[in-house]
């Protein structure tokens, strides 16, 4: 999943949708800007409205962003497994410090 989770109203839908699809060999990847708490997610809509939408070309909607412990709990309560988490390297755009291009990689716990 690149950058797809931001753009849903229901997140939680499209995971247990992912998860029926990964077999036991499988792994899962999300990659998305991602709270590095939820003081940055409460500053995320701000950030959004008063400096990110207007650098865009496009104008979509503020984004649904979470924190690394909703998806977190997400995942581990479809009995998944997290292999490891990644931030990646950011840009420099101002402000994004507080939600990095972050990288999830999971699969489902051994024998299910």
């Amino acid at each position: 999943m690149s950058f797809y989770l931001h753009h849903l109203d229901d997140y939680k839908k499209h995971l247990k949708k992912a998860v029926t699809l990964l077999n036991t060999e499988g792994v899962m990847v999300i990659v998305d800007r991602i709270a590095r708490d939820e003081y940055a997610k409460e500053e995320f809509r701000v950030y959004w409205n008063e400096y990110y939408r207007e650098q865009h070309e496009w104008h979509e909607d503020c984004p649904t962003i979470l924190t690394l412990e909703e998806i977190v709990d997400e995942i581990t309560a479809y009995n998944l497994e997290i292999k490891f988490i990644m931030h990646l390297p950011n840009d420099n755009r101002k402000g994004v410090g507080n939600f990095p291009k972050t990288l999830v990689e999971i699969s489902k716990r051994g024998g299910e």
